[in-house]
């Protein structure tokens, strides 16, 4: 058997335990998110969504290091001892005597994980590139405020949302703009330029594929949290520029307005697409009791090495029952 073949079958198993360990975990993790400003926030659930295949790859990365140090001969191979000399009687460094058919299996359901993964950001991307096309199509005039393009547009609802492609800029609907006075229309366009200066909508995407092997709740209540704490980013910096009180109207008039069930097109991000209520209570009372961020996350990589060793020795006495 293919040593590469060994590495997606550890690639898979140690994402399923990791996809299953988190989601279970997951409303703990997103309650102790609360303590921290929308900006830490937002990063940490980010970080949430791609941990389970963070450590999926680290997985396969440090367990064959070893094999990879023995190869180039840094390290003297240890396994020999065990297999009468012959490095190839272990798992971790190539071929088993008796090929089995689970291992190619695996590799391809990981073929077929990643065919569907990239389906599914093409058709995002794509739906983003219908919307922008539609958007262009019913656009009436365009503005520009500080560098920024805003797009009027005649739609049946209100829409104010950040376009990242193909170009960055601002669709609004032009009874909304129509409702909004100078101070809050200043305040919402500055809302969607701080979401395009953050790339939100690549953020949205990368957040959309990599959450989707979470189990269904997890799924929902982590996209939910994360949409929350980015919308509550930019409110910060739009109430930082223009005041928090025209941002705060804004909003309740947007909600006035705007249908619950309003779709969102992809790679963009929508000014009301999160909890109104909650953002509005923020911007009108910001709470103070914020925790910082610990910093012992940088001692991590110290145990990297040893762990490469513990997760080659593991790894050996797993996958050494597949090839006997």
């Amino acid at each position: 058997m293919n040593l590469g073949l060994y590495a997606i079958d550890v690639w898979l198993l140690v994402l399923t335990l990791a996809v299953g360990v988190w989601s279970l975990r997951m409303p703990g993790l997103l309650e102790g998110a609360r303590r921290y400003s929308p900006e830490v926030r937002a990063r940490r659930l980010y970080l949430y969504a791609l941990l389970p295949w963070a450590l999926a790859w680290l997985s396969v990365v440090l367990a064959f290091a070893p094999t990879w140090m023995v190869a180039r001969g840094w390290i003297g191979d240890w396994c020999l001892s065990r297999h009468q000399g012959l490095a190839s009687a272990c798992p971790m460094h190539g071929a088993s005597v008796e090929p089995n058919l689970l291992a190619p299996s695996m590799a391809l359901l990981v073929l077929l994980l990643a065919a569907v993964m990239s389906v599914r950001a093409a058709c995002m991307l794509r739906l983003a590139l219908r919307a922008a096309h539609r958007f262009g199509c019913v656009r009436r005039r365009t503005l520009r405020v500080d560098g920024l393009d805003v797009d009027l547009v005649s739609c049946a609802e209100p829409v104010a949302l950040s376009l990242c492609v193909p170009r960055d800029r601002v669709v609004l609907s032009e009874q909304l703009a129509m409702a909004l006075d100078d101070a809050e229309l200043r305040a919402l366009i500055e809302h969607e330029r701080a979401h395009l200066a953050r790339r939100d909508g690549l953020g949205m995407l990368v957040m959309t594929i990599a959450s989707a092997i979470l189990l269904p709740r997890a799924r929902q209540a982590l996209r939910a949290e994360w949409a929350l704490a980015v919308e509550q980013s930019c409110d910060r910096v739009a109430a930082y520029r223009v005041g928090a009180l025209p941002l705060a109207s804004a909003l309740i008039k947007y909600a006035r307005h705007a249908s619950v069930n309003s779709a969102q097109p992809a790679l963009a991000s929508r000014f009301g697409q999160s909890d109104l209520e909650a953002r509005v209570r923020v911007l009108l009372d910001p709470p103070v009791n914020l925790v910082s961020p610990s910093q012992r996350w940088l001692w991590s990589p110290l145990w990297g090495l040893p762990l490469a060793f513990v997760l080659h020795e593991v790894g050996e006495f797993l996958l050494l029952p597949l090839v006997r």
